[in-house]
């Protein structure tokens, strides 16, 4: 059997396992885990549960990297690997290998650069000492990104993805769709989670999120600010509705920590796409789950506030409210007609099939679980060679 390998920077998870296929890829292939984050210098494990399986390797070296990859006699590399120096060195040794190279566009997204985002970057940067040290590398880039971006075969989850520079640089094109198409092709025909009629917020954990005290980020949200201006808002559409409010909790959440935080409703973690696939109305700040409302086809409602607007993930807000032509609410200062406003049900098909077309699933693409999209390519490759 052919053997691949997933390279990854962070530690590999329970939710990786499954979102990347392994019982999918192992029914053909020998499948090895990379994990590489003490290599990166991120050490992350601190934040995740790491999950172990027998072909698991933890990597710290790159000298290390290349005896395992010699060892397992590897065919294919499945690349989510940064753009680096070190990257480079691994990518550089797996071509003269011969092994062949896969890299994944997954999760793509509406893009905003905010006004001087480029300046204001390169002001921050250049007295760094690191900034300077990178500058050679970077121009290395520009000048021959073949080099850099260069891939034997990549998946492309939709038509935008044609536009990055990755897919430009690939010798193949593999058409394919996100990780949450995957999951919609799952869940379209099963049973309803709740007979209720009920709305779902889509939580992002602004006021709790682990990576705000670990990479040691500007807080978004005052939390007892925050919680309380959703706690009217959602009390206010509830009598609009005549339903009840569920929250989706986000996948990195506790809310155990925090007991009533939420005012005692109904929260539920790990079923994301379940909730929003028979909910009346979604509402968000500006969520990777709004695929899941475009394709289950759910009226969406986007919501800030004073901090949020202040903050720089107002960018995102207005990223993916202005794709679909949406108005967002600031839940601390509205009139009735503003709600009313957004609270409108209809939706307009062309938008979410644009959306759909450009992120979440390539015209081309099978109707097949993704990685099995992926097994049947290279088998096919295998037959012709």
């Amino acid at each position: 059997m052919k053997s691949i390998a997933f390279l990854l920077i962070s530690p590999f998870t329970k939710r990786d396992y499954d979102r990347f296929g392994i019982e999918i890829l192992k029914k053909n292939f020998n499948v090895y885990i990379l994990d590489m984050n003490k290599l990166y210098g991120t050490d992350l494990k601190s934040q995740y549960e790491v999950y172990f399986f027998k072909n698991y390797h933890s990597i710290s070296s790159v000298q290390e990297f290349k005896h395992i990859c010699t060892r397992l006699r590897l065919n294919y590399a499945i690349d989510f690997l940064s753009i680096s120096r070190v990257s480079f060195k691994l990518r550089n040794f797996l071509k003269k290998k011969k092994v062949s190279i896969t890299k994944v566009q997954n999760g793509l997204q509406p893009r905003f650069y905010p006004k001087n985002y480029f300046i204001d970057r390169i002001y921050e940067n250049v007295f760094k000492l690191r900034s300077w040290q990178n500058l050679f590398f970077s121009i290395q880039k520009l000048i021959n990104p073949n080099v850099y971006f260069f891939s034997n075969e990549i998946l492309v989850g939709g038509l935008s993805g044609l536009k990055l520079v990755a897919a430009k640089h690939s010798k193949n094109i593999i058409p394919c769709h996100s990780f949450d198409y995957d999951i919609y092709l799952k869940l379209r025909n099963k049973k309803k989670l709740s007979n209720k009629n009920y709305l779902v917020f889509i939580d992002q954990n602004l006021a709790f999120h682990p990576d705000i005290d670990f990479l040691k980020l500007k807080k978004i949200v005052s939390p007892d600010i925050y919680y309380n201006a959703l706690e009217l808002f959602f009390k206010k559409v509830e009598s609009y509705y005549g339903s009840k409010l569920i929250i989706a909790a986000h996948p990195r959440s506790n809310y155990q920590l925090y007991p009533n935080i939420f005012k005692n409703r109904e929260i539920i973690k790990g079923k994301t796409a379940e909730l929003i696939k028979d909910c009346k109305h979604v509402f968000m700040h500006a969520s990777n789950a709004l695929s899941y409302a475009v394709l289950f086809r759910k009226p969406i409602s986007f919501i800030t506030t004073h901090e949020i607007n202040n903050s720089s993930f107002s960018n995102s807000m207005n990223v993916f409210s202005g794709f679909l032509s949406k108005k967002y609410l600031n839940i601390d200062s509205y009139n009735e007609n503003e709600l009313n406003e957004i609270l409108n049900n209809s939706i307009d098909n062309s938008l979410y099939d644009f959306y759909e077309r450009e992120f979440l699933i390539h015209p081309d693409s099978p109707e097949k679980k993704f990685w099995e999209i992926y097994s049947d390519y290279i088998l096919n490759k295998n037959k012709s060679s």
